[in-house]
């Protein structure tokens, strides 16, 4: 797509274009964080520079987001309801990809590196820096050098 640097209602707006995502990588920066932009205005959708049928695509999605919302809100808020739980096929998804990572989970070098950092290398240095610490008190109270009075631990 060479229309890139041109203005879009120049180039593309006589020509009709299939809704694909490789579309809409001309549309520029500005046009994605206008279509992410909260910023309240008659018009849902605030992408002036986006093809019609993508326009409609986002308000059907909108739409059909918001009646599915508004269902699992009244049956999850429904008092006279016999059913414990509101089944939720995104939530259940979810539940499962999280209780079945271990049997999805690859080792790999980053994987072992990560846990190595994380867990086994900082436990073994404060285990060796404890040592140290009680090592080199023990050696002050066997030769003498610390008196019986500045021990922490009397009976050690």
């Amino acid at each position: 797509m060479s229309c890139c640097k041109v203005k879009r209602d120049s180039c593309c707006s006589d020509t009709k274009m299939a809704v694909t995502p490789s579309n809409f990588l001309h549309i520029g920066r500005s046009s994605v964080l206008r279509l992410a932009s909260t910023h309240s205005s008659q018009d849902v959708f605030h992408a002036p520079d986006a093809p019609p049928e993508y326009v409609e695509l986002v308000k059907k999605r909108l739409k059909l987001k918001n009646a599915l919302k508004a269902e699992f809100l009244r049956k999850f808020s429904d008092p006279h309801t016999t059913d414990p739980i509101v089944f939720d096929p995104q939530i259940q998804r979810h539940y499962a990809m999280h209780n079945t990572i271990s049997e999805r989970f690859i080792p790999t070098f980053k994987n072992w590196c990560t846990y190595m950092f994380s867990m086994v290398i900082p436990i073994l240095v404060f285990a060796k820096i404890v040592k140290y610490k009680r090592d080199k008190t023990e050696r002050a109270i066997r030769s003498g050098e610390m008196q019986y009075e500045d021990r922490i631990f009397k009976m050690v």
